[in-house]
């Protein structure tokens, strides 16, 4: 995780986070922790307020010495230990034109039992000339670990093949370029996001978010919403006030200000 944070979340910082990614430093012993990737920074800008820093989510955090160990409790190193991440891959790949909406695809997704498992179509610019994007394969779980064994060029190959048993062999005559990603197999997050198994909702829900003293906790995992940047905000929301010792019933949806 780096200890960078914009300023503000400005479409143009977002674009820019897209082409160029994070700048990052190596795993830093700060205990501040904040989610991983875009809804860490999220988390982050909304924190950076009440002066914190930002590291690292719980699938990463196992590997970093907390001193003293004794200093975050029992129930919390469970939830650290046990949380679970789930691996997810995603690869999108350009093509010379929009071929998918001759065959009448105009948005929507393919769900199949190949590999790939599902292909998601663009809604926007329907019928419009020039190249196309599609998120070609989208796994997450059992689905994302024969992925995970892949180079990106690999993936992108086999993406590629899985395509022509739907689309046929055109797929290579408009293939430009494309790119591909595993989350599990990236360092600063080791996993796309939490998804509960059996019992754990029940078990370590109310240890996740729960400071630890002065340490607090924050990221999508801390929240009820997983997977989405939604959650990141309302945990970083719920960490300000938090810090800066406010009622919690500022938080509150209903709440409103005399």
């Amino acid at each position: 995780m780096s200890d960078y944070v914009f300023p503000k979340l400005s479409p143009d910082h977002m674009i820019s986070i897209i082409r160029n990614g994070l700048s990052k430093t190596k795993i830093p012993k700060k205990i501040i922790i904040v989610g991983a990737g875009m809804a860490g920074l999220v988390a982050a800008s909304l924190l950076k307020q009440a002066g914190h820093d930002v590291t690292i989510p719980f699938s990463v955090l196992q590997f970093v010495d907390i001193e003293p160990y004794d200093s975050f409790s029992h129930n919390k190193w469970k939830a650290i230990r046990e949380l679970h991440y789930a691996g997810s891959t995603k690869t999108g790949i350009q093509f010379k034109s929009k071929f998918w909406e001759k065959e009448g695809m105009y948005g929507g997704k393919t769900a199949s039992d190949l590999p790939i498992t599902y292909a998601q179509y663009p809604s926007h610019d329907l019928g419009t000339p020039g190249p196309g994007v599609i998120l070609a394969s989208y796994t997450w779980e059992d689905d994302a670990i024969p992925w995970d064994s892949l180079s990106d060029q690999n993936r992108l190959e086999y993406v590629l093949k899985n395509l022509a048993t739907i689309h046929g062999k055109q797929v290579y005559r408009e293939f430009e370029t494309g790119v591909s990603h595993s989350w599990i197999r990236y360092p600063y997050s080791a996993g796309a996001f939490t998804i509960f198994k059996p019992e754990q909702a029940t078990e370590l829900s109310p240890y996740i978010s729960s400071p630890e003293g002065r340490v607090h906790f924050a990221g999508e995992h801390t929240s009820t919403t997983h997977g989405w940047i939604q959650g990141a905000i309302e945990s970083g929301i719920r960490v300000a006030y938090e810090v800066n010792d406010l009622p919690r019933t500022l938080f509150e949806p209903n709440h409103q200000s005399t």
